[in-house]
């Protein structure tokens, strides 16, 4: 059955609609908590080897690279 975001179709369909949307929002949530830890981690990694570098810097950076 291809659908577009079957996590949140599969439970629309197969269990109730407001599972559904839970799905959609803790995917959601997930996602846009995710990118924050993964930058703060980033920035820890590269200030452990060299501080040569500002961590303003790296954030920057790394913040252009997903946009």
């Amino acid at each position: 059955m291809p659908i577009t975001s079957p996590l949140v179709r599969y439970g629309e369909r197969f269990v109730d609609e407001a599972w559904g949307l839970c799905a959609g929002v803790n995917f959601f949530l997930y996602l846009a908590f995710l990118i924050p830890f993964e930058i703060t981690a980033f920035s820890l990694v590269i200030q452990f080897w060299s501080d040569a570098v500002p961590v303003g810097a790296w954030i920057a950076i790394v913040l252009i690279l997903y946009a």
